[in-house]
């Protein structure tokens, strides 16, 4: 009879005979077992390990929320003075020679804390100055934050040497 309190058991009585006098298999045990565990088993080892030797590098930190623009060729992360290497901007403050140098000087500081918020900043370094600055090409998302300035007027290639006047 279909439906009777017989016919609904019998699956729990079956159940029971193939564990009567056994404990149930662990988890563990299911994994390593003979029908299918061995192969599932391989499966998260072989997961598990394109995980851990996967090529990819790591991603780049993103640096423009630790850069601090001091003027319009010299940033700082954290404690680290660095001298963008390949231009000359005018001098801030105190050090400008006259007002068209002090106001070009504000301009390239702007400019440059700009072009660090745009994007993704990478820098190379490449040793140090007399002043125990690190020198070092300073690219955003890919482009020369130097050459950026250059195009955009604010900056004079520069590669080491006596400065030319901003006020000539």
């Amino acid at each position: 009879m279909i439906g009777s309190f017989g016919s609904r058991t019998r699956p729990l009585r079956q159940a029971r005979r193939l564990f009567l006098g056994r404990r149930p298999p662990s988890p563990l045990a299911i994994l390593l077992g003979r029908r299918h565990g061995g192969f599932v088993l391989f499966l998260l080892a072989a997961f598990a390990a394109a995980i851990i030797f996967t090529d990819s590098p790591p991603p780049a930190p993103a640096l423009h929320y630790a850069i601090s623009v001091y003027d319009g060729d010299t940033i700082r992360l954290g404690q680290e003075r660095i001298r963008i290497v390949g231009l000359d901007t005018p001098e801030l403050g105190h050090r400008a020679e006259c007002e068209f140098e002090a106001l070009a000087a504000e301009r390239a500081k702007q400019a440059l804390i700009g072009e660090i918020a745009r994007g993704n900043v990478e820098l190379q370094r490449q040793g140090t100055d007399r002043y125990g600055r690190t020198l070092a090409r300073v690219t955003v998302d890919g482009r020369d934050v130097a050459d950026t300035l250059i195009a955009q007027g604010l900056a004079r290639p520069y590669g080491g040497g006596r400065r030319e006047s901003w006020c000539s």
